[in-house]
């Protein structure tokens, strides 16, 4: 009994002295919990990483806020693709009004027995030179091909005392459609100014592999028959096939257009051979016999 009376009188002591060690105790845990990290633990279900978040857009910098959701739409100039050869014109297809020229339209889409041709593209027209002069002097330009064909053929005469020189190269349907109109005006009617010239959207000088040549020593004979008797003509005539280059309208020719002497195309690049490809396969033919030609 002398321990419970000694226990009964340190009691105060024994309280005070368990209350500190659990004050003491649940601060020490409080730290604990303060300053080491909790580890989260996947969830067992969990089987693959959650994709990343997109960080808020205030964390982006500024080129990316304004950045497009999309790639912009390049200008089709900058991925024009070379043209293909085609046999269809950017004008309106009909057929001649004028029955006694059936014969010299041999394909629905001609006309006037001129066959339709599309239009080049800038991208691959170069300068060949300029015809004319003073405030006629125009520049003339040949799809690059035919341009660097017609320098070699150009260059080569020239060492055999020929010279020739560019009188028309490429036109553009607008051009064609002005040079057509005033063919009409001083012929009376499309038939007549056909005979002529190519309605707009039918010229091959709209393909750039076409021109026409001149002797740089008779430009009084530039486009008119008498070009025939020049020395220029005489070196095309034998020499002009070894470029690919061939007489567009020799006389007599299929498509009824008039003998033009003058007027070359070249076919010696598989594109360019393409485009002409109706027009050569009526080269070999002829018109009837005892029709005119145009």
């Amino acid at each position: 009994m002398k321990w419970m009376r000694a226990l009964g009188d340190r009691w105060p002591f024994i309280a005070l002295t368990l209350t500190t060690a659990i004050v003491v105790m649940w601060a020490g845990a409080t730290l604990q919990s303060i300053f080491t990290p909790q580890v989260v633990r996947p969830s067992p279900q969990a089987t693959s990483p959650s994709p990343p978040v997109n960080p808020s857009p205030t964390l982006l910098p500024s080129w990316a806020k304004t950045a497009p959701a999309v790639a912009p739409t390049l200008p089709s100039t900058a991925i024009a693709p070379l043209p293909k050869p085609s046999a269809q014109p950017s004008v309106a297809l009909r057929r001649s009004p004028d029955r006694r020229t059936a014969f010299r339209n041999p394909l629905p889409q001609s006309r006037y027995g001129h066959l339709p041709y599309a239009e080049n593209i800038s991208d691959r027209l170069v300068s060949v030179g300029t015809y004319g002069s003073g405030s006629y002097q125009r520049t003339e330009f040949l799809d690059k091909e035919a341009a660097a064909t017609f320098a070699k053929m150009k260059a080569d005469a020239e060492a055999e005392g020929v010279t020739l020189a560019i009188v028309s190269g490429f036109r553009s349907i607008a051009d064609q459609e002005k040079l057509f109109a005033r063919q009409i005006q001083r012929q009376g009617s499309e038939a007549a100014a056909a005979r002529l010239s190519a309605p707009p959207g039918y010229s091959e000088h709209h393909t750039g592999f076409a021109l026409d040549i001149g002797d740089g020593t008779r430009p009084q004979a530039d486009l008119k028959f008498e070009f025939e008797n020049t020395k220029a003509y005489q070196w095309l005539q034998t020499n002009g096939r070894r470029y690919g280059a061939e007489l567009s309208f020799p006389p007599n020719n299929i498509q009824g257009v008039s003998f033009e002497p003058w007027h070359w195309r070249f076919t010696n690049s598989p594109y360019a051979a393409a485009i002409f490809s109706v027009a050569h396969t009526l080269l070999g033919q002829s018109a009837p016999a005892g029709a005119s030609s145009q």
